[in-house]
């Protein structure tokens, strides 16, 4: 695999989402967590945390996010959107800030909003501009297409040997990862590479479980992200992710 495809180290930290709300003012702001992952071994109650700054953001979110400070550990921490990652440039997972599935016309997931949409694209090929490409328009440059596919199919356990947390009674099935990984093996240009993608795409819509879960779930399982924790403004617990039946 090409070295520039391979996740930082500094990424696999764990890492702490949160639902982000239109504020009184109409700014998108997430409920203040009340402990840090290092304040896990006593409950949060030894947790001072306060606002640090809110860090803007061009690509991924592109809206400003909460960072946090815990004066008692003396570490901050930046709260993501749910379906965003630590240095993601593009959502994992096409959800709402709720964390509700965002669809597409045609009732799929809207996977054109995610890293995914690279893949998609590439199934149906349409490639990313060579050279030249806007600044500003959705779509990266063909470098970046090709990289997104790999990601992608690493995230989806298509290019290694280990076990992948997406496989078991209410994930997909282990023939139909089978044949993902087959046709991403097989596959000779970014046409079948994405196709292959896309394959294991719509398997996950099949699950039983929540897709969000499933795919930071396995993220952390090839090393892309470390593991993922999020806070419930509701009941104010921090809590890790964990795969879960999806919401009706």
């Amino acid at each position: 695999m090409d070295p520039c495809h391979n996740s930082r180290p500094f990424a696999r930290r764990p890492f702490i989402t949160a639902s982000y709300r239109a504020s009184p003012d109409g700014q998108l702001r997430p409920s203040m967590p009340e402990q840090c992952l290092q304040g896990t071994a006593c409950d949060g109650s030894c947790c001072r945390i306060r606002l640090h700054h809110w860090r803007s953001r061009k690509t991924g979110p592109e809206f400003p996010l909460l960072v946090v400070e815990c004066e008692t550990h003396g570490i901050a921490f930046t709260v993501y959107p749910l379906g965003h990652v630590p240095y993601g440039r593009a959502a994992v997972v096409p959800v709402d800030l709720e964390g509700q599935l965002l669809r597409a016309a045609e009732g799929a997931g809207a996977w054109e909003q995610t890293i995914m949409g690279a893949a998609q694209d590439a199934a149906e090929g349409r490639a990313w501009p060579r050279v030249g490409s806007d600044p500003s328009s959705p779509a990266g440059s063909w470098r970046t297409q090709g990289r997104r596919i790999t990601q992608a199919a690493e995230i989806l356990g298509l290019t290694g040997s280990q076990a992948s947390p997406l496989v078991g009674p209410f994930g997909v099935s282990a023939l139909g990862h089978r044949e993902s990984i087959a046709a991403f093996g097989e596959a000779t240009g970014y046409r079948s590479r994405g196709a292959a993608v896309c394959l294991l795409v719509g398997e996950v819509e099949r699950a039983s479980w929540s897709q969000l879960d499933l795919i930071l779930l396995a993220g952390v399982a090839v090393g892309r992200w470390g593991k993922p924790w999020r806070w419930d403004g509701a009941s104010r617990r921090l809590g890790q992710v964990e795969a879960r039946a999806r919401s009706p």
